[in-house]
C-alpha cells in the first residue's frame, strides 16, 4: 500500500472495497516463498544526555535556581523468534518529550493526556485489547500526591511535591504464533516518591507519596475467521508496603458472519482492589450487535459498570456506576454524486441510568454529517439535543447528592479546504444552550496551514470560547451541626487557545521542529447558590463569600533539532520553556482578574515564573549483524 500525499491517494496492489468492514481481511496472499532464513535480530541503542534547567521568577528572585544533570541508559530489541520480539528500556530518559497541553480541571472527571513517550506509543496495539492500559499511569502522578495537603500539621508548608514517579525500567514482549495467537507481556517498575515538608521549627520531614510499584499487562488474543477474535487481558499493579494493589481482568470478543456483514462484539471485566486485608470488587460488561458493511449500517450497544468498578490503577475510567444503551445508524456513500465525492452521516440515541441505585441520568440525540467534494473541499457538522432534564450524580462531588441538568442544545459546523495546495485552512463555529439555568456558550476556531516549499511547513490554530453564563460546582463545607452543604456558582468563562507548529527539513536525515502553545482561561462567578435535596439550586444562599474567581495560563515552547547521523542513530538538541501563571481572587501578584482582557494576561505571562531547559542527547544504534562476518 502506498500513500501519495500530494494527491491524497492511497494505492494498493490488492483491491479494497470500502463498503466492507475491515481492511486486513481483504489483504492479498503472497505464496510460494521458500528458503528464507530469519536473521539474528538483536540491537542495542545506548544513549547519553545532558540537561541544564533554569528557573526564573522576577517577583521572587531568591527562588531562582539552576540544575545540571547527566543521564545514560540503553534500549534493547531482541528477536526471540521469527514471531516474537522483546523491547526493553534500561534507565529511560523522556526529558525531551514535548509538554502536555494543560488545562484547568473544572469537571469532576480526570483529565486524560496523550502519550508522547516513544516506547509507549510504538507497538502497543495488542496491549490495548480490553481497554485496560492507560500508559500515562506508568511514571505518572504519584498515587498520594493530592493527600499531602491534608497531611500538614500547624505552621507546616510544602517545599516540594513531585508530579511524576521515576521510571526505572520497562519491557514488552509481543508477537503472534502460526496459529494466529497473539501474546503480549508488558512490565514496568517505578521508584518511590516523597514530598518534602517544611516544619515550624525550621526542620524538614518527608511524606511518601508513592512506593516502589510494579505494573504488568498480559494479553492473549486469538484471531478467528471473518475478522473475529477472542482476547483475555490482565492488568496488575503491585505496590510496596501498605499501599493498595489492583488487578483487572477482561474477556473481549468479536464474532462475524462469513461476509463480515454482521458482527457481535463485547467484553466483560472484573476489577479487584486489595488494601488492608480487604478486597473491593467491581465489574463491567459491554455488548454490541451491529451491521458493519454496506451503505447503511446500524447497531445497538449496552454498557454496564457497577458502582465498585475501578480499573484506574493502570487503566482510565471517568465515571463508573452507570447503565448506558445506544442505538445508532450511519449512511456511508463512497461513490458520491455530482460534485460530491463522498458523504457520511450518523445518528445516535443514548439513554443513561445510574447503576446503583437505578435512576435516570440523561437521554441524548446526536447527529452529524460530512461531505467531501471532488475538489477536496470538505464540510460538515453536528447537532446534539438533550430533550429532557436529567440528573448528574458526579458534579456535586459528594455521595448521595445529585444536581438537575438542563435540556441541552448544541451545534457546530466546520469547513476544510484542499490540503494539496500550498495554503489551506480549517475553520469551525458553534454554540450551546442550557435553558434551565440560562446557560449559553459560543466558540469559533481557525487553523491555517502554509507550505511554501517541500522543506518548510507551518500549521497554526487559534480558538476562542465564550460563555456568558454556565453553572457548575464551586465548593462545599460542613456546618456546626455536621450538615454538608454543596455550593454551585453561575459563572462567566473565556478561553483562548493559540498554537503554532513549524518544521524545516534540511534533508531526509536532518530537521528542525518548533511548537508553541498559549492557553488562557478566566472564570468569573456572578452568583453562588446552594444545592438542594431535589437537585435544584437555591436562589438565595446563606452566604456568597466564596471568592472562586480564577484565571489560568499555560505557555509552552518546544524546539527540537534532530540529525540522524547514521542508520538508527540520532543526535537531538532540544530547548523548552514553560510558564503556568495561576491567578485567584484577591491576588495582586499579576493583576486584576475581572477588568483585564486576554492581551494583558498574555503580557503578564512573561512576568510569571519561567522554567527553561536545554538538553543534548546522543543515541547510537548497534546491530548485532554488524559484527557478523559476511559470506
Amino acid at each position: 500500500m502506498r500513500s501519495i500525499r500530494r494527491l491524497r491517494e492511497l494505492s494498493s496492489w490488492n483491491g479494497f472495497d470500502p463498503n466492507k468492514n475491515g481492511y486486513a481481511i481483504q489483504f492479498g496472499n503472497l505464496t510460494n516463498l521458500q528458503g528464507i532464513k530469519p536473521p539474528l535480530r538483536l540491537s542495542l541503542t545506548p544513549y547519553a544526555s545532558a540537561y541544564a534547567q533554569m528557573y526564573r521568577d522576577k517577583k521572587n528572585p531568591e527562588a531562582n535556581s539552576e540544575v545540571y544533570s547527566f543521564k545514560g541508559g540503553m534500549d534493547l530489541k531482541y528477536g526471540i523468534s521469527k514471531a516474537f520480539t522483546l523491547d526493553m528500556i534500561l534507565i529511560p530518559d523522556f526529558g525531551q518529550v514535548r509538554y502536555d497541553d494543560l488545562i484547568p480541571k473544572l469537571s469532576p472527571y480526570e483529565i486524560q493526556f496523550n502519550e508522547n513517550r516513544p516506547f509507549f506509543t510504538e507497538g502497543i496495539e495488542l496491549f490495548n485489547k480490553g481497554n485496560l492500559f492507560y500508559s500515562r499511569r506508568v511514571g505518572g502522578r504519584p498515587i498520594g500526591y493530592w493527600a499531602v495537603g491534608n497531611s500538614l500539621n500547624t505552621n507546616e508548608a510544602i517545599i516540594e511535591n513531585p508530579t511524576e514517579t521515576p521510571l526505572y525500567n520497562a519491557f514488552k514482549v509481543s508477537g503472534r504464533t502460526a496459529s494466529k495467537l497473539g501474546i503480549g507481556v508488558f512490565n514496568a517498575i517505578t521508584g518511590p516518591t516523597h514530598a518534602t515538608i517544611a516544619q515550624a521549627d525550621g526542620g524538614e520531614r518527608q511524606i511518601e507519596t508513592a512506593p516502589m510499584t510494579n505494573y504488568n499487562v498480559v494479553v492473549l488474543d486469538q484471531t478467528i475467521k471473518n475478522g473475529g477474535f477472542v482476547s483475555l487481558s490482565n492488568a496488575n499493579t503491585m505496590r510496596e508496603g501498605h499501599w493498595r494493589d489492583a488487578n483487572v481482568t477482561a474477556l473481549t470478543f468479536r464474532f462475524a458472519d462469513k461476509k463480515n456483514k454482521y458482527a457481535l462484539n463485547g467484553n466483560t471485566t472484573l476489577s479487584q482492589l486489595f488494601q488492608e486485608g480487604q478486597i473491593d470488587r467491581g465489574f463491567k460488561y459491554t455488548l454490541n450487535a451491529e451491521k458493519t458493511s454496506g451503505t447503511w449500517r446500524y447497531g445497538w450497544w449496552q454498557n454496564v459498570e457497577s458502582d465498585r468498578y475501578n480499573p484506574n490503577d493502570l487503566g482510565i475510567l471517568f465515571s463508573p456506576n452507570e447503565i448506558s444503551n445506544n442505538l445508532y445508524a450511519s449512511y456511508n456513500n463512497f461513490k458520491g454524486f455530482g460534485n460530491v465525492n463522498r458523504v457520511f452521516a450518523n445518528l445516535n440515541l443514548t439513554h443513561s441510568l445510574l447503576y446503583k441505585p437505578v435512576s435516570f441520568q440523561n437521554f441524548v440525540i446526536n447527529t452529524d454529517a460530512r461531505f467531501i467534494f471532488k475538489n477536496f473541499f470538505a464540510t460538515g457538522g453536528y447537532i446534539s439535543i438533550t430533550p429532557v432534564q436529567g440528573n448528574d450524580y458526579f458534579e456535586p462531588r459528594y455521595d448521595d447528592r445529585y444536581s438537575r441538568t438542563s435540556q441541552h442544545y448544541e451545534s457546530d459546523w466546520w469547513i476544510s479546504t484542499d490540503y494539496r495546495k500550498p495554503i489551506a485552512y480549517d475553520a469551525n463555529i458553534g454554540f450551546a444552550l442550557d435553558p434551565l439555568w440560562g446557560g449559553k456558550g459560543y466558540w469559533v476556531g481557525f487553523s491555517p496551514r502554509f507550505r511554501p516549499s517541500d522543506r518548510l511547513f507551518f500549521l497554526a490554530n487559534i480558538s476562542y470560547y465564550y460563555s456568558p453564563i454556565n453553572l457548575g460546582y464551586a465548593t462545599n463545607y460542613d456546618d456546626d451541626n455536621n450538615n454538608h452543604h454543596v455550593i454551585y456558582g453561575k459563572r462567566k468563562q473565556d478561553e483562548v487557545v493559540a498554537l503554532i507548529d513549524a518544521q524545516y527539513l534540511f534533508s531526509n536525515r536532518m530537521a528542525l521542529r518548533a511548537r508553541a502553545r498559549h492557553y488562557w482561561t478566566r472564570i468569573l462567578y456572578n452568583s453562588y447558590h446552594e444545592l438542594q435535596d431535589d437537585g435544584y439550586i437555591s436562589p438565595n444562599p446563606e452566604t456568597t463569600d466564596y471568592e472562586r474567581n480564577a484565571a489560568f495560563t499555560a505557555f509552552t515552547v518546544d524546539i527540537a533539532y534532530t540529525w540522524q547521523f547514521a542508520p538508527g542513530s540520532e543526535l537531538s538538541l532540544v530547548w523548552k520553556q514553560s510558564a503556568y501563571p495561576y491567578e485567584v481572587a484577591g491576588s495582586t501578584h499579576y493583576g486584576s482578574l475581572s477588568s483585564d482582557n486576554y492581551f494583558k494576561h498574555v503580557g503578564r505571562t512573561f512576568d510569571a515564573p519561567q522554567t527553561q531547559s536545554i538538553s543534548l542527547r546522543i543515541l547510537y544504534f548497534i546491530d548485532a549483524l554488524m559484527f557478523r562476518k559476511r559470506a
